[in-house]
């Protein structure tokens, strides 16, 4: 029951790729559960939890039963998880385990400062892998296909809000 309509051979790929897209965030999601789970217990469960819905969207886009709610959902979950992930490599989360963390953040830097081995900021802020980006960079085709595949009229409004949001948290970013 797609409310989207009939499907044109470049939308259908777009789907395709959005699903790939989302069923590639789950499986690397669902490969460091074990990871998390060691660390916290409910960090480990949050990214299995994610894992499980990212899969559930991708099954439902290639079974073409996505609505424009589907999508919106998928986009608003994408980009708070997006949102969770910078915020975990550059201020540290405030919540969970105080761990250190061995491995330093890509090129040192961290919050745009350097990052000294035994700083306090280096006991809350993770490091940037390669599976990290590669699940980025995901998580973004992700978002940018669900984009695609909204009605016009939804799609602007949606690519405003996402920019709007972006431009307000830069400007409290600079205010702080």
């Amino acid at each position: 029951m797609e409310v989207l309509g009939a499907l044109c051979p470049a939308r259908l790929r777009a789907r395709d790729l959005a699903a790939g897209a989302a069923m590639t965030a789950a499986l690397i999601h669902l490969e460091v559960v074990p990871e998390h789970l060691r660390e916290w217990k409910l960090e480990g469960a949050f990214f299995a939890a994610l894992a499980a819905a990212q899969a559930l969207l991708a099954l439902l886009l290639l079974r073409g039963r996505a609505t424009i709610r589907t999508l919106l959902t998928g986009i608003c979950g994408t980009v708070g998880v997006i949102a969770l992930y910078v915020l975990s490599r550059t201020a540290g989360l405030a919540v969970g385990p105080r761990r250190v963390h061995a491995a330093p953040v890509l090129g040192g830097v961290g919050n745009g400062l350097p990052v000294l081995p035994g700083s306090p900021i280096a006991r809350h802020i993770e490091s940037v892998g390669v599976l990290d980006l590669s699940c980025l960079v995901a998580e973004l085709a992700h978002i940018a296909t669900l984009v695609g595949l909204l009605p016009t009229r939804a799609r602007g409004v949606t690519t405003n809000v996402m920019l709007l949001g972006g431009v307000t948290l830069l400007a409290v970013r600079a205010l702080i």
